[in-house]
């Protein structure tokens, strides 16, 4: 036991052991208790005597206020004999009932028979059988088929039994009105001809012939090829699939990168997935005419190490080389790079 001991010190701990127990010990006791065969038992009272007491009786020291309501006693009646033996009296025989104050003589005489003073019979003994268990017989429910007045062809509704003159009729309907929600099959069936436009009025609605909107079909049709290295922010706008703040990204990242040298650098920008470079991909084109490109020969520390595709390891040796060669040459810096296209693309920003 001394190596629980450090579990109760805590507050915390010994409480949460107190409960995780008292939780175990609740599930055992239901188990037990579902797997007892007294659980679905009743208790079956035999009584002393062959005359065992009747429904109708009352025992008029011990019934409660509804039971002697019941048995016809008037409530200042019932009242009054309350109060008596809540004051320890006790009701011995007729002739002492029917001095209670306001007691019905008539109703004693007529029912005496059925009244008992003395204490109820005790228990003989007790024991347990099943309850007889009553189930109602589970009623199968033939749901009403619905069928789709909208969708369903003429075949399968030829095939279903219905009429060729009403079949005509939906027909005509889907022509001329929109049908919305469903109709049984049983009604459909046992419906006349003359009376299918009646049934079908809650059903149906007018169709309206609605203009189409070109607006969207005219700005896809009107495909614009747009260099996003000159591009305004409205100027990305209409192209289908950048909305503003896919455009402001754009303007971002080239400000940062000093333009672009291939469109295929608008896929790393946040809001340009695979789907949607996919779909501007054939919108745009690159001109490197306005790429600004960093002298790699004259730029300090900060600039060289700042530009995004410049990785701290490759400007660190570039800067090592050039103070060792005093002046880097394309070659050189071709030798450092990797297969990347970020290195590639570092080599387009760059100027000898």
């Amino acid at each position: 036991m001394k190596q629980f001991r450090p579990l109760f010190r805590s507050t915390v701990n010994y409480w949460l052991i107190v409960s995780m127990g008292a939780i175990i010990t609740l599930l055992v006791w239901k188990y037990l208790y579902q797997q007892s065969p007294m659980r679905d038992n009743q208790i079956v009272v035999e009584y002393e005597t062959e005359d065992s007491p009747t429904s109708d009786t009352l025992h008029i020291n011990y019934a409660n206020a509804t039971e002697l309501s019941r048995f016809g006693l008037r409530p200042n009646v019932i009242v009054n004999i309350l109060k008596y033996r809540d004051t320890g009296g006790s009701i011995k025989d007729e002739d002492h009932l029917l001095k209670i104050r306001g007691i019905d003589t008539a109703l004693v005489r007529e029912k005496g028979n059925l009244i008992a003073y003395n204490r109820p019979l005790s228990v003989k003994r007790q024991y347990y059988e099943p309850k007889e268990r009553f189930r109602e017989p589970r009623q199968h429910y033939k749901p009403s088929r619905r069928i789709s007045l909208y969708y369903t062809s003429e075949d399968s509704l030829a095939a279903l039994g219905i009429k060729r003159q009403i079949i005509d009729s939906i027909v005509a309907y889907r022509r001329r009105y929109i049908m919305n929600g469903s109709i049984t099959l049983d009604s459909l069936l046992e419906m006349a001809p003359t009376n299918f436009a009646q049934a079908m009025s809650g059903h149906i609605s007018p169709r309206k012939n609605w203009e189409r909107d070109t607006t969207k079909q005219k700005r896809e049709e009107k495909r614009i090829y747009v260099n996003v290295n000159t591009a305004t922010e409205k100027e990305l706008c209409e192209i289908v699939g950048i909305g503003e703040k896919t455009a402001r990204q754009i303007i971002e990242r080239r400000a940062k990168l000093g333009g672009f040298v291939d469109k295929r650098q608008l896929a790393e920008i946040k809001y340009i997935d695979s789907a949607r470079y996919a779909q501007i991909e054939e919108q745009v084109y690159v001109s490197t005419a306005s790429i600004r490109r960093l002298k790699i020969n004259e730029a300090t520390k900060e600039e060289v190490l700042g530009h995004p595709y410049m990785r701290k390891e490759l400007g660190r040796q570039l800067l090592r080389l050039r103070y060792r060669h005093k002046k880097l040459s394309r070659d050189m810096v071709i030798q450092e790079l990797n297969d990347t296209h970020h290195d590639q693309w570092l080599l387009e920003y760059l100027e000898f």
